[in-house]
């Protein structure tokens, strides 16, 4: 690849695979490799895993830049190329619903233990 651009890097394997799609279906040529804080660079991830500090790049050559960001600027989340270390975590809305899942279960199993020693004593 002539000049490569980096056009987006992200924490979220979900943004990175629409982007990728996109970029597919537009037919902008563009090359993916997996980046870690620790400076570690992979041409190709065999099994991407989310984690701090990971990320996904997408870089494309510096003709096809213009049409790679314009493909970008139509998706809801920021286009960016320095993302943060903890960029992959999930949005707040969905941390809040597993805590209401894991608190509730919690409440299941102490009201089924104080049920059973109420039984047990009676």
């Amino acid at each position: 690849m002539d000049d490569p651009v980096t056009v987006f890097r992200t924490g979220s394997l979900v943004e990175f695979d629409c982007v990728t799609c996109a970029l597919k279906d537009a037919g902008v040529p563009y090359f993916t490799r997996g980046e870690s804080v620790s400076g570690l660079r992979l041409a190709t991830l065999a099994a991407p895993s989310v984690g701090p500090g990971t990320f996904w790049v997408v870089i494309v050559p510096r003709v096809a830049a213009d049409d790679a960001r314009s493909i970008l600027a139509q998706f809801p989340f920021a286009d960016k190329t320095n993302p943060g270390v903890w960029d992959f975590q999930p949005p707040p809305r969905a941390k809040l619903w597993w805590k209401i899942y894991i608190w509730g279960i919690l409440i299941v199993i102490v009201l089924s233990a104080l049920w059973n020693l109420i039984e047990k004593l009676t």
